[in-house]
């Protein structure tokens, strides 16, 4: 049996064994204890004593549908905390609600996932992980196969969760158009290691962050399984040869509207060390739904404050998709740094309209694009561009603050092979830095700057060229200018 570390627990439905690796005991509980008894209780994570003792013992049989339901209620019902699954496919025609505070986890086997949650119905909308009543709490859910199964874990306004750990699963076969997983009103929390597909007939969304703080969204793999020369570099590659995968084609699992999206409130968090692999499809379908929707951006980041996406591989969107496949729009203290980035363009889109004007999330109202680093980051056949927009009907009062340095990095021509229709669309060679002016040259504060040094063409060595019609470029250095408007 796998050892967990950081709960000390193993679920076995006719017989529990718990090893307290610390004092060097091990105890054996019958089956027929005391049924409302947890074990483990002091140590932070507890377990129902007795499953199999109860009226109706078939329905903790992990072959009976809304198993995990059922033990899921028992263990809250008993004062628990914590329910960890063992190795099987456990069906589920109904959302699961999780008690306040606990804790679900599957079983590892030679460092894969091996408990596999499954909705019956394949064909309707995703079941859904949520939490029941919100509390200020810690949650996690990890080490699991979700098959059409989505992690919704929000607060509200007023009740923020405290901690909430996503880790070490994978979603597939996920039959809905949002997100396959949700963090809503969260203070600190971290989703790491996962692996995020998406099917042809299964498009949608991957990562939802909103309205939370503290977040390190590390080594997951969006859409696809990493390169033979990258396999230790991002999500854990040998999730991908579970058993209760084989029915999968890897090679087609990019059908994301949006593989992360921070729409509000998101601040003082990382992306770092993540794939995000999509594919050149213009739009995605959602079978339940029976529609296509449009492809968006690969990620989408806006009303946010103090974000860093490092060491990131973005490829695979459709060369023509919604104004910039990465995409930053009214945010502040954003480092884009050190990014692989195949095939797409990174576009600043700041804009004033009803929703910035009145916008404020986190305490600060949101006409700004400042203190935004793009830095030493490898393009091939894209580029990085900037424009402000202001929406009809806003006052011409109202301005922008942009603060942007664009430094050290290297663009190359594109290498993307496409489809015959979209060969029109096809990235050209880059042949320069990019800024889309606003018509309206009123739209940015008297401070507003972009400033571009040292970068090159790949295939020249040549300073790339760069529009300074609207701000002037200086000789000052970028880290001292980071350190100063990011203490």
């Amino acid at each position: 049996m796998q050892k967990d570390r950081s709960r000390n627990v193993i679920l076995q439905h006719a017989w529990l064994s718990l090893f307290l690796f610390n004092s060097v005991l091990f105890v054996v509980v019958d089956s027929h204890a005391e049924p409302n008894a947890c074990q483990n209780r002091s140590n932070g994570c507890a377990i129902p004593d007795d499953f199999e003792g109860l009226s109706n013992p078939t329905r903790f049989d992990q072959s009976v549908t809304n198993s995990v339901s059922n033990l899921i209620t028992v263990a809250d019902s008993s004062g628990c905390d914590c329910l960890k699954l063992d190795e099987g496919v456990y069906n589920t025609s109904r959302h699961l609600n999780i008690p306040a505070g606990f804790h679900l986890r599957g079983t590892m086997e030679d460092g894969v996932p091996v408990s596999k949650i499954s909705a019956v119905d394949i064909d309707s909308e995703a079941i859904r992980i949520r939490i029941r009543n919100p509390t200020t709490a810690s949650y996690t859910i990890s080490r699991l196969l979700l098959r059409n199964v989505r992690v919704d874990m929000r607060g509200t306004g007023e009740i923020q969760l405290e901690m909430v750990d996503i880790s070490r699963l994978v979603l597939f076969d996920t039959n809905y158009e949002g997100a396959q997983v949700q963090i809503d009103y969260v203070d600190d929390f971290e989703v790491s290691r996962n692996i995020f597909l998406r099917g042809d007939g299964f498009g949608g969304k991957g990562l939802k962050t909103d309205n939370s703080t503290d977040g390190r969204i590390s080594k997951n793999c969006f859409g696809g399984q990493p390169d033979s020369d990258d396999e230790d570099r991002f999500c854990p590659n040998d999730y991908f040869s579970a058993t209760m995968l084989d029915s999968l084609d890897l090679s087609r699992q990019g059908y994301f509207i949006t593989a992360w999206n921070a729409s509000e409130g998101l601040a003082n968090s990382r992306f770092d060390e993540n794939l995000v692999k999509g594919n050149t499809d213009s739009d995605v379908h959602v079978r339940y739904l029976s529609q296509y929707s449009n492809r968006d951006h690969g990620i989408y980041v806006k009303f946010s404050d103090d974000i860093s996406i490092t060491q990131n591989r973005f490829e695979g969107w459709p060369p023509g998709a919604a104004h910039g496949h990465l995409k930053v729009r009214n945010a502040s203290k954003i480092k884009i740094r050190s990014n692989e980035i195949i095939g797409m363009h990174l576009d600043l889109r700041p804009s004033i309209t009803r929703a910035t004007a009145t916008q404020d999330v986190i305490g600060q109202n949101w006409l700004v694009q400042s203190c935004t680093w793009i830095d030493g980051n490898e393009f091939e056949g894209g580029s990085v561009s900037y424009d402000a927009v202001r929406k009809p009907a806003r006052s011409d009062d109202e301005q922008i603050d942009a603060g942007i340095w664009v430094t050290g990095n290297t663009f190359s021509g594109s290498t993307i092979v496409v489809t015959e229709q979209e060969t029109q669309n096809q990235l050209a060679e880059p042949t320069d830095y990019r800024i889309r002016r606003p018509a309206d040259d009123g739209i940015h504060t008297p401070g507003s700057y972009w400033k571009v040094r040292d970068n090159v063409r790949a295939n020249g060595g040549s300073a790339a060229l760069f529009d300074t019609d609207l701000w002037i470029s200086d000789s000052g250095s970028a880290d001292t200018w980071w350190n100063e408007c990011s203490p």
